[in-house]
């Protein structure tokens, strides 16, 4: 009897730690996709990289140390923008109204919070983007997953593959590569959801 309880503990464990995983890979491609194609149209469209307060703090930061900008803005940002917006502002308001409006409201409020009008182009798509896997998973853990993928993928487009030679040197194939993995993402976190 005991051996049977501690064998289906084992299983339920390893189906728990299975879910977790699928999830945050699912939320982590999601990130990472729209990290591309976001940035990517932002650039297309031309909306200009003006702050409204000069320099902000991050540009400032990474002329002075990577290691700290990994920190903050790989690990440290992502989780708290995510129990800020997601957990607690998206959950008060979406037991008080509609997805719809619920997702816009956090959405303008975490565009406005990016204080740079490029970024708050990209970062309200992000936020819907997030609020989706939030809806569909009522787990803001997967939510932190994919603002840590896209935020990694923002820093080593920036600082290691050099995003602008890579859109230069096939931005047809760099578009069609993120949508279909974003596609291709939420599709999985709308399977995941249902299984």
């Amino acid at each position: 009897m005991k051996g049977q309880i501690r064998q289906k503990q084992n299983s339920t464990s390893q189906m728990a730690l299975t879910y977790w995983l699928f999830g945050l890979l699912i939320a982590a491609l999601i990130g990472f996709s729209y990290c591309i194609l976001g940035n990517f149209l932002v650039k297309l469209t031309g909306i200009p990289d003006i702050s409204l307060f000069g320099n902000d703090p991050v540009t400032l930061m990474e002329e002075d140390s990577l290691a700290l900008l990994i920190i903050l803005e790989v690990l440290i940002v992502p989780v708290v923008e995510e129990l800020l917006f997601r957990k607690l502002f998206y959950g008060k308001l979406r037991k008080k109204m509609h997805f719809v409006w619920a997702a816009l409201i956090v959405s303008a409020a975490f565009a406005v919070l990016h204080l740079n009008l490029a970024q708050a182009a990209y970062a309200f798509v992000f936020s819907l983007i997030l609020c989706e896997i939030a809806e569909r998973t009522a787990n803001w853990y997967f939510c932190v997953g994919a603002h840590v993928a896209a935020n990694l993928g923002a820093l080593l487009a920036s600082r290691i593959l050099a995003f602008n030679t890579l859109l230069l040197l096939s931005p047809a194939a760099t578009v069609l590569v993120s949508a279909l993995l974003l596609i291709g993402g939420l599709l999985l976190l709308i399977r995941f959801e249902n299984s």
